[in-house]
């Protein structure tokens, strides 16, 4: 009976590890400035090409002076982010496993930490197929207890895909919302049940709580999957970003009002927000979400940038939302969590976060608890004018494959 249950309890504990769905996040409160990127392009969404000589980088920041022993742990996801069946020999070549030693300490700076660094593949390491990837971290071996995952895919060009962008939806004419129409090419590869055997994916700007999946093409042609008039393809265009740049202690980049030294943290105060849900669409240029770290006058940004206290404020006079105010933003990883929540009082929702300097790009968003997406209208405006990016994913598995090979991919605005 005992073995019974063991086998039992065993088999429950590999559902649940299979079943997780992974995302980049940090789970420790120690460890800031998560960040995933193609290694050269600071504003880059982290997809690479199987085999070309691009890698991914992973760099965070531990708050403190004292080195710790950071682990990673390389798993290999189906389409949905949810761990594939492949095991750890048919995705890699190497170590899937291993220490991250590549740290240096932090420079002349208020607040003291440690910058840690991770490239993907390496020399020790190749990744063999394609598809999504999460890395799992973790202190002293302990991946029962991670303190960050991080996110990113490897493609392989085996579709060609075109699309745009349209402001005439099924919802509305030049409106509020976006439609994609898209066209997936597949003849270099076979396909059965052309509907069953691929999976199109697209996220706008990085958000995965929007994004637009199981995706029925609306016809077939000449090897092709075309996805037109299609209901799944609406999204909220949105604004344009907020941006806030203090990159200076001293000169006040965009969005500050004024930043102060209280003998131990530097302080930003952000110009109180205003909402822009009855204003015309703000076309200003922007990073549709991304975030950079810099510091004017120095090479070495990762380690010479400061942690400054960042103070958000949205004054608030409309009936309180059913949902909850969120701050969005790759510094958030897009995320609906306590990091992101803005708290309410006398008539503001205010937030304030521990930065590290540099630029960055916010929305404020309204997420009911009932609705998987959160929505832009209530808060930032939606305009079908706006400029967004969306990320378009062709996943593969025909009949009898035991994985989802992405063999496509394209950004397009």
């Amino acid at each position: 009976m005992r073995a019974i249950l063991f086998t039992l309890a065993t088999l429950c504990v590999s559902v649940s590890i299979m079943a997780q769905t992974y995302s980049t996040r940090v789970m420790a409160s120690d460890i800031a400035t998560l960040q995933v990127n193609v290694s050269g392009q600071s504003y880059s969404f982290p997809v690479i090409e199987l085999g070309s000589d691009q890698t991914i980088e992973i760099t965070f920041d531990e708050l403190s002076y004292e080195a710790k022993s950071y682990y990673y742990k390389i798993i290999h996801c189906d389409a949905n982010w949810n761990q594939s069946s492949l095991s750890e020999m048919e995705y890699l070549r190497g170590f899937g496993t291993g220490t991250i030693d590549n740290y240096d300490y932090s420079i002349n700076t208020t607040v003291n930490y440690i910058n840690y660094y991770l490239q993907l593949p390496n020399d020790m390491l190749t990744l063999l197929v394609t598809g999504n990837y999460a890395v799992i971290i973790a202190e002293d071996n302990n991946f029962d207890a991670p303190v960050a995952t991080a996110c990113f895919s490897i493609y392989q060009p085996l579709t060609t895909i075109t699309a745009k962008v349209l402001g005439a939806t099924d919802k509305e004419i030049n409106g509020r919302y976006q439609q994609l129409e898209i066209e997936v090419n597949y003849s270099g590869l076979q396909a059965n049940d052309p509907r069953s055997d691929f999976k199109v994916v697209v996220v706008q700007n990085g958000r995965t709580d929007n994004k637009a999946i199981d995706i029925t093409p609306t016809y077939l042609q000449r090897n092709t999957l075309i996805f037109k008039n299609n209901k799944n393809l609406i999204f909220e265009g949105g604004n344009s970003y907020r941006t806030i740049d203090f990159s200076s202690r001293y000169v006040y980049g965009n969005g500050i009002k004024k930043i102060d030294y209280d003998g131990q943290f530097y302080h930003v105060d952000v110009e109180p927000a205003q909402l822009r849900n009855n204003k015309a669409a703000d076309l200003s240029p922007d990073a549709d979400g991304a975030m950079v770290v810099n510091v004017q006058g120095s090479d070495y940004a990762h380690t010479e940038a400061d942690y400054f206290w960042v103070h958000f404020s949205l004054p608030w006079s409309n009936p309180l939302p059913q949902g909850g105010v969120y701050l969005v933003g790759d510094f958030t990883h897009n995320r609906f969590d306590e990091m992101s929540r803005m708290e309410y009082e006398k008539g503001v929702f205010y937030k304030s976060l521990f930065l590290k300097q540099g630029g960055y790009n916010y929305q404020f968003v309204v997420k009911e608890k009932s609705n998987q997406s959160a929505s832009l209208q209530g808060t930032e405006g939606s305009y079908w004018q706006t400029s967004n990016s969306y990320q378009i994913f062709v996943y593969y598995r025909p009949f009898g494959s035991f994985y989802d090979r992405l063999v496509g991919y394209r950004v397009i605005q």
